[in-house]
């Protein structure tokens, strides 16, 4: 009888490891204690994403994608060139992560300012392909530097903002112009993306506003003190407040809090909102695989309570459990909570323990990951008659 398939689909371990490289180090470890009990299972390795940073590389990997560039800004105008994966297709196909441009790392390597902060550079690029005929554009939304609603982006692709005394606000720059928004016209945007189709990747089901919601659950971490975060939370409920008046239910959409609010803004230009991680799952032809696997090995930088909200792991073990399949989630660091369990996932085990630090753990990922899917390997092997 012919072996059962192993499968490693791993997210990046975030400045540690890419999600090829965590997966690869996995694998090693899975076919190291393979070989040593002479089971001839195979191994396949997908590195995957979930809406966040590396999606359009995933999708790039799955479907011989080609990147290129693109002139653009960044989340503080500074000029750049941001990369985009072209995927084959009969339609002519863009994918990009909206942190190759607006990212966190550019934050940090600026100084964060969420007030600031703008997707600007991302409605540019979307003007930019949709000007080069690609009909169908995805874009990742994880990752985000900014908190700006998606305003910056639709700026850039034509929408119009104004106050209570009607005065335009120009570029609508950051998450400090929130708070003045009186008034919003996309009917350019309309226009300007006419005939393409705009799928919106996201990583986590944030809402927009509330507890937690984009400005709550993310601003601390782009570097809000608690006064902005009060600010921009009150900014975002009165844009919210806006487009409700001008177009119904948007805000309330799932995914709309993405990318501090930009899930919101690209929707309201004709965006559709899909859960990241099933579309590269369901793209990489996993549930079809799962029907001839045995084990299902998963991992990420950290599975914690916003794992739990549809991040890959998550997804993955769903997938898994859905198929009778066990699942294994290797992370750097774990604070797992029960949903995970009881949505498929076997087991989480964490690189970093007692006599670890986290910063040993990164400069030693790949090799932990490996032993520990080694060993992990060795834990199922002992447990099954027929792998």
């Amino acid at each position: 009888m012919k072996s059962k398939k192993i499968l490693v689909i791993p997210d990046s371990f975030k400045g540690a490891l890419s999600a090829a490289e965590a997966g690869e180090a996995m694998a090693r470890g899975i076919r190291h204690a393979l070989a040593e009990r002479e089971m001839t299972n195979e191994v396949l390795v997908f590195p995957a994403a979930d809406g966040g940073e590396g999606t359009a590389e995933a999708l790039a990997a799955a479907l011989h994608g080609t990147f290129r560039t693109l002139p653009t800004v960044d989340l503080f105008g500074h000029p750049m060139e941001a990369l985009y994966a072209e995927l084959p297709g009969e339609i002519p196909t863009a994918v990009l992560d909206m942190a190759s441009c607006c990212g966190i790392g550019f934050a940090k390597q600026y100084g964060p300012d969420p007030m600031k902060a703008s997707t600007f550079g991302v409605g540019q690029m979307i003007c930019l392909l949709a000007d080069m005929r690609y009909r169908r554009i995805l874009v990742g939304l994880g990752g985000s530097g900014t908190n700006d609603g998606g305003i910056g982006a639709l700026a850039a692709l034509g929408a119009y903002f104004r106050d209570e005394d009607s005065r335009m606000l120009i570029g609508a720059h950051g998450g400090q112009v929130l708070e003045r928004i009186a008034s919003v016209d996309v009917s350019g945007v309309h226009k300007r993306l006419s005939g393409v189709e705009l799928v919106l990747l996201y990583d986590v089901a944030v809402p927009l506003t509330g507890e937690s919601g984009a400005t709550r659950m993310f601003g601390r971490q782009k570097g809000a003190t608690p006064e902005q975060l009060d600010r921009l939370e009150a900014g975002m409920c009165r844009y919210a407040e806006v487009l409700r008046q001008d177009y119904g239910a948007v805000p309330d959409v799932d995914g709309t809090g993405a990318a501090g609010g930009l899930g919101c803004g690209l929707h309201l230009a004709g965006g559709r909102l899909c859960h990241g991680a099933s579309y590269v799952l369901d793209t990489l032809g996993i549930p079809a695989l799962l029907q001839d696997t045995a084990i299902v090995f998963t991992g990420e930088g950290k599975t914690d309570v916003q794992t739990a909200r549809g991040k890959l792991p998550h997804t993955v073990a769903k997938y898994a459990g859905a198929a009778g399949v066990p699942c294994v989630d290797i992370c750097g660091q774990a604070d797992p909570v029960d949903v995970l369990y009881e949505d498929g996932m076997t087991a989480i085990v964490s690189l970093v323990h007692g006599c670890i630090s986290v910063e040993d753990s990164m400069a030693r990922t790949a090799e932990l990951a490996e032993k520990a899917a080694y060993n992990l390997t060795r834990v199922w092997l002992a447990g099954v008659k027929n792998p």
